[in-house]
């Protein structure tokens, strides 16, 4: 192995960690975003008041960021372990997951306080 150069083996360490990461940091953001977005429909009169007022639309939001973070899972699982396996980086799939939760919560928010 030349200097700079990383084995498969740490390449699968650093997918197994970046995931568990997302996982546990991950959850800790969706999870509470969704009961946000509950409670910021409780002073809702009427369903046409806002957005997040109608039912369907409120559940549909207080999931987002719960299927937004299952998403990244996903392509952090497949495109790290293909990325592992050819002994590249799998820091540009943790990104791209980091970036789909956080837009995932972003639109929850967004919606939730419109």
């Amino acid at each position: 192995m030349a200097d700079g150069e990383v084995d498969r083996g740490s390449r699968v360490a650093q997918l197994i960690a970046g995931t568990a990461v997302l996982l546990v940091v991950g959850g800790m953001i969706a999870i509470p975003m969704g009961y946000i977005v509950e409670l910021s429909a409780v002073t809702c009169a009427s369903p046409e008041e806002r957005l997040v007022c109608d039912p369907s639309t409120r559940r549909l939001v207080a999931l987002l960021p719960m299927l937004a973070l299952g998403a990244g899972l996903v392509l952090v699982a497949a495109g790290g372990a293909v990325a592992a396996r050819r002994g590249r980086s799998t820091a540009p799939w943790q990104c791209a997951a980091w970036i789909m939760l956080a837009a995932g919560a972003l639109i929850a928010w967004s919606v939730a306080t419109a």
